[in-house]
């Protein structure tokens, strides 16, 4: 299932890559939910969002299986980007939302 041009050329263990990379996330927002104080809701979703996002848009540049969308980019990229942008979203709506009358 390879393509030809790919044997014998050492690629990247994107798969591990994301693996360490999903692992110190957990950890980030782990220390998160167990910081003192008050979080106000939606935090840490916005911080998951952010974070798998740019990782995704990281590790495409390493993936050989890239599906062109548009602009250079590809979909995994792309969903990256939507992700931060879900998570600034999220943090905008929240702070408005908390903001008194």
């Amino acid at each position: 299932m390879v393509p030809p041009e790919w044997l014998g050329v050492p690629l990247h263990p994107t798969q591990l890559y994301e693996a360490f990379g999903d692992a110190v996330i957990a950890a980030f927002l782990l220390r998160l939910l167990n910081r003192a104080g008050n979080l106000r809701p939606g935090l840490v979703a916005a911080a998951y969002f952010a974070a798998y996002g740019a990782e995704r848009f990281v590790l495409e540049f390493y993936r050989g299986d890239v599906v062109p969308l548009a602009f250079g980019l590809t979909v995994g990229q792309g969903l990256g980007l939507s992700l931060v942008a879900a998570s600034a979203a999220l943090l905008g709506w929240r702070s408005a939302c908390s903001r008194p009358s």
